[in-house]
């Protein structure tokens, strides 16, 4: 790929890359996550050694009818059957096939998982089987690939209906026909004859919207009674400075006194308050993540109910005003632009007990009868803008503009939670376009670009 800056053997921005190490493109978009689907590893991203078992695919035949695993070497003295260091697509794969030199069929399955938030799944993958095989996705069938073609690249499977959240299966009906294409199996034809099959793929998908909920622990899961919500602080005249707010206070008064649900339908979400009883007025604050750059159509979908009365904000514009006379208020959507920000984004809300129910200058908690608290629940939902991404033979291109007088740190991870600077600060003109490499020996690599 061309590049309009001197940059060599670097990474760049939010990305998840793991394309199958085969020639073709991987579309990938700031935030997109890709799973690796290949045949003959050892299960932990590297190649399995001749004579040893593929743990992550299984294989039903003949000589099989329950499933076992899928061998990387059999007992067929021709290749591809005898294992050497690399397969017949591109180095990242090996052929698989059953343990009996009889089988002259086999039914191989393998499984991905997506999450629940998925959007835009991408199926890319490279096969070739002896003498042919169906390939079907969750059931249905996607393709039908013949040996007489070699190494066949899919057409890419985007079809959302083929895809389910959890886990996807996929299933490589493979026969030996003694013709090269997909057909009734006749059996082996002796040693000289080896049924197989080897694939090399990824699926990609993007991660299409983001939680915000108030009364967490900070996981996904609603938290118990008695502790603080780690994702929100709150400062209040008992609290100046910033703590956690507390999904209990010490007020008696339901919803402070803590239930199993919070006040906002389907139950993703508990109140919060401050902890001292005589607090009228609290600044409850949590935050989102937006990709590094090139992310649009952001909205913002939320729910709010609040004692007596809040304001809401988003990155210090406000955006709504609600109480509690209301009850629970559906926020209308969130969608200008311009109120959303690459990184971190803000929100606050600024609580008050008027003894009226609605938003107004505080005039104290009556007591224990009164409890000032605030309930949230809500996303933000945005579509990352795809970039170009080339895999190929283990080599990772990437691209991406520069914008207006900003400079880029890339850095790598491989588990979101240790960062390593890849080469130094990035900086040229604005409108560039910036191509980089990485050798990604790794099967699985992130990539995030911090904008200085």
């Amino acid at each position: 790929m061309a590049s309009t800056s001197s940059i060599k053997l670097r990474v760049i921005l939010f990305w998840f890359v793991a394309c199958a190490t085969i020639t073709f493109f991987c579309p990938i978009s700031r935030g997109q996550q890709l799973i690796l689907i290949r045949s003959g590893t050892d299960g932990a991203g590297n190649l399995g050694a001749c004579g040893t078992s593929d743990p992550l695919t299984t294989v039903q035949s003949g000589c099989a009818p329950s499933a076992q695993q899928a061998f990387i070497k059999s007992s067929n003295v021709q290749s591809p059957c005898l294992c050497s260091s690399n397969g017949l697509i591109g180095g990242g794969s090996k052929p698989i096939t059953t343990a009996c030199i009889s089988d002259s069929y086999g039914t191989f399955t393998t499984t991905f998982v997506l999450p629940s938030n998925w959007t835009n799944a991408t199926l890319n993958m490279a096969l070739i089987a002896d003498d042919g095989a169906q390939v079907y996705l969750n059931g249905s069938l996607v393709a039908t690939v013949n040996l007489a073609n070699g190494v066949t690249n899919l057409p890419a499977i985007t079809n959302p209906s083929l895809f389910q959240a959890g886990t996807n299966t996929l299933v490589f009906y493979v026969v030996n026909t003694g013709n090269q294409h997909y057909g009734s199996p006749v059996g082996r034809g002796g040693p000289g004859d080896c049924m197989y099959v080897e694939f090399s793929g990824s699926v990609s998908f993007l991660p299409n919207s983001v939680s915000i909920r108030s009364g967490t622990d900070g996981s996904g899961n609603l938290g118990a009674c008695g502790t603080s919500d780690p994702l929100t602080t709150v400062q209040s005249s008992c609290a100046p400075s910033a703590q956690q707010a507390f999904i209990k206070s010490s007020n008696t008064l339901s919803p402070c006194l803590c239930s199993s649900n919070g006040l906002i339908a389907g139950g993703g979400s508990k109140p919060v308050t401050t902890a001292c009883i005589s607090d009228s007025y609290g600044t409850f604050t949590t935050t989102f993540m937006l990709p590094a750059i090139n992310w649009t159509n952001a909205t913002l979908n939320m729910a709010v109910i609040a004692d007596d009365g809040a304001q809401v904000y988003l990155n210090g514009s406000l955006v709504a005003t609600v109480n509690l006379a209301s009850g629970v208020t559906n926020l209308p959507a969130i969608t200008n632009p311009s109120l959303f920000q690459a990184g971190t984004n803000t929100l606050v809300f600024y609580v008050v007990n008027t003894g009226n129910q609605h938003y107004g200058s505080p005039v104290g908690r009556g007591g224990a009868g009164d409890c000032m608290y605030v309930e949230f629940s809500g996303s933000v939902s945005y579509f990352p803008v795809p970039v170009p991404v080339l895999d190929i033979f283990r080599a990772v291109g990437l691209q991406w503009v520069s914008l207006t007088s900003q400079s880029y740190q890339v850095q790598t991870s491989m588990d979101m939670s240790s960062w390593t600077n890849f080469d130094g600060v990035i900086s040229t003109p604005p409108g560039t376009t910036n191509t980089v490499f990485d050798s990604a020996e790794q099967q699985q690599k992130f990539y995030r670009l911090l904008v200085q």
